[in-house]
């Protein structure tokens, strides 16, 4: 249904009576002769007498059907606002270079024009007289307006809109279409790819019209989606994979365009999909792969770790909650010892946390490493692991217990870290999403005491990242009950929530079933 009829002319020269239209080089303005054949506003009717002696019900006159030549499609994703009389100019500016016709008309009384220009196959444009349209740059021949008021400039002649019945049945059906949550999936369903893809916000319905004749002309590819997180359309996907070009249209927010080229690069997170929550809950085996003390990850081999972390995963299936198994490797382990950069913090090497990230990747299993930094900050810590982080399997933890103070040694005082410390994590995480063209990622911030974490509302929450705060305090159930309370009554809005459970410290260790009956309900859920 929506992959419209190809209304092309080849891309060279096309010669009708003395108007020739070429898509190669610069746009300019054909006049029509002064033999035409066409009405002028002035002095011309839309109908025409037949020739037969026994009827006097006038024949209307068969206006020409355009000619039109496609540019080349522009490349990567390009949005269009939402206004509809500058959107519908630039969606033929876009894909249009030259057209013989053009129909052009106010936008709250589109409908007649609407059918003239789907039955001529010319590109429609809104205006209004305070907003009139230039018609010169497509080298247009003829505009057909209800109103000469609505058009400015060039050389070309402006005609009334011909009778309704003088022009061929509507071919862009869909542009008047009521938009609707059904029409939307039916026409995400039906669609093609093509080298350009149209994805129209429903809720500017009125740049359906427009959209949809260009769409007519040009063979692009139109789907309608809702406003909203576009890396969630899954129908969407695969068209925006395949093509080329690609124009949002409409009420698209800022984050839309970079969530398009994310459609269009394919990189899903494990599992499918480009957004982490909701609908999906994780289950970490937490540890330092050389150091089984140091949590359950390093007990055993990776192959083994594997194994262990689906068991995990397994037992927090349920109908409403795909799970999602990972390794949460302690990449920087706080230290008693300064080491030789003074920071208290002994780092792993890049070469010694790859097996395991590979590993996870075949195995299908996300990433987190988890930074213990000492007396240096977060940000430069993450900056050592940047080329893991800009794999699409890795996220990143930050402990604010082992963040020291410039005299601070650890165990002496549970640590601190700014809500400023923090977004400078996020903001620059967030930028290798954008750069890369990656799924979601993922950002764990352990706490269990308030002061480990200053002015929590501050930290910044964007859509590139899923934040979660993850309540990573340990000893009796009761205790961590409590603990649980009173992380989530600091309050706080974009994050959601982790639970940890520790095999050797907890008394008793939560059942999976007594984690999930926690509210909210934790969606990443570690064992150390």
């Amino acid at each position: 249904m929506t992959r419209r009829r190809l209304l092309l002319v080849a891309l060279a020269a096309v010669t009708v009576g003395a108007c020739t239209l070429s898509s190669v080089g610069p746009r300019t303005a054909h006049p029509v002769p002064s033999t035409t054949p066409f009405p002028s506003v002035a002095t011309s009717p839309t109908t025409v007498p037949t020739t037969s002696p026994a009827s006097t019900v006038p024949t209307p006159v068969r206006p020409p059907d355009a000619l039109v030549a496609p540019c080349e499609p522009p490349g990567g994703t390009t949005a269009i606002g939402a206004d509809a009389i500058e959107s519908s100019r630039q969606l033929v500016e876009s894909l249009v270079c030259s057209a013989s016709d053009v129909v052009v008309t106010e936008p709250d009384t589109a409908q007649d024009a609407v059918h003239v220009a789907a039955g001529l196959g010319a590109p429609l444009v809104f205006a209004t007289p305070d907003q009139p349209y230039d018609p010169t740059q497509l080298g247009a021949s003829r505009v057909w307006t209800p109103a000469e008021e609505l058009v400015v400039g060039g050389r070309h002649s402006i005609l009334p809109l011909p009778d309704v019945g003088a022009v061929p049945p509507l071919r862009a059906q869909e542009a008047l279409m009521e938009v609707d949550n059904d029409t939307i999936r039916e026409s995400q369903r039906g669609a093609d790819p093509a080298s350009t893809l149209m994805v129209l916000s429903s809720d500017v319905p009125a740049l359906g019209a427009p959209a949809g004749i260009v769409a007519d002309l040009t063979g692009a590819t139109t789907v309608w989606s809702p406003p909203g997180d576009l890396r969630r359309r899954r129908m969407i996907a695969p068209l925006a994979k395949a093509a080329d070009s690609r124009l949002l249209v409409g009420g698209f927010n800022e984050a839309s365009t970079w969530q398009m080229d994310v459609l269009a690069k394919g990189v899903e997170l494990p599992g499918g999909g480009q957004v982490l929550f909701p609908g999906r809950r994780m289950v970490a085996l937490y540890g330092h792969p050389h150091t089984p003390g140091l949590g359950a990850l390093g007990e055993q081999p990776v192959e083994e770790a594997i194994d262990r972390v689906r068991g995990l995963a397994e037992e927090y299936a349920t109908e409403d909650a795909s799970v999602l198994p990972v390794f949460e490797i302690i990449a920087t382990t706080a230290s008693a010892s300064a080491g030789a950069d003074g920071d208290y913090s002994a780092e792993l090497a890049v070469e010694e946390i790859r097996p395991w990230v590979d590993a996870a990747a075949e195995a299908g299993i996300y990433v987190v490493l988890d930074l213990q930094p000492g007396r240096t900050d977060f940000l430069t810590q993450a900056r050592r692991y940047e080329e893991l982080l800009r794999l699409p399997h890795v996220g990143l933890a930050l402990d604010p217990e082992w963040r020291l103070g410039p005299n601070q040694k650890h165990l002496n005082q549970i640590g601190t870290v700014t809500a400023d410390e923090v977004n400078q994590v996020v903001d620059w995480l967030a930028s290798i999403v954008r750069e890369d063209h990656l799924p979601q990622k993922l950002l764990v911030l352990h706490q269990f005491r308030l002061s480990m974490i200053q002015d929590r509302h501050e930290i910044r929450t964007p859509s590139e990242l899923a934040v979660v705060v993850h309540m990573d305090g340990q000893g009796p159930l009761a205790t961590k009950y409590e603990t649980w309370q009173a992380v989530l009554a600091a309050g706080g809005e974009g994050w959601q929530w982790g639970w940890k459970n520790f095999y050797d410290e907890d008394s008793p260790m939560a059942t999976p079933a007594q984690v999930l009956d926690l509210e909210p309900t934790p969606v990443f859920i570690s064992y150390q």
